[in-house]
């Protein structure tokens, strides 16, 4: 996968989209999981996807997230030790100036609130956003 990254890279792509990467080894997992940092830090966007999850690595800055394609859930996991200034709302579970601990599950198991989008802001640090439990398509829209 890291060689299909720097390839990607090499012809010019800057938004990648990693699949069949998740499921049965632990360490080819986590190991992929890592090459979203990699994608950052070397000027690019990196989601990790399969059937139940989307996963984004994310630093200091605001995001906006529109609950599209619509996950049930979604949460930070905080990978630097303390993760600050760290503001959600439009979601269930809002954090106003908050600061995350890595290993905190206070920031997992949150919800989009139905007609809003999600703003998150972080100051300092770097989480992994997980959008988890996708909701079916209607497909009568």
């Amino acid at each position: 996968m890291e060689m299909a990254v720097d390839q990607a890279f090499s012809l010019g792509y800057r938004e990648m989209l990693l699949l069949g990467c998740t499921g049965g080894r632990g360490d080819h997992h986590l190991a992929n999981l890592g090459l979203l940092e990699q994608i950052d830090q070397r000027g690019g966007c990196g989601i990790l996807l399969d059937a139940a999850n989307e996963v984004r690595f994310l630093g200091p800055g605001s995001y906006r997230f529109k609950n599209r394609p619509a996950y049930h859930y979604f949460g930070l996991i905080p990978l630097d030790a303390v993760i600050t200034g760290v503001t959600l709302t439009g979601v269930r579970y809002p954090l106003d100036n908050f600061t995350l601990q890595r290993g905190s599950t206070r920031s997992i198991s949150n919800e989009i609130l139905p007609g809003k989008d999600a703003l998150l802001t972080i100051r300092a640090g770097h989480v992994y956003l997980i959008r988890s439990q996708p909701e079916p398509i209607d497909t009568q829209e």
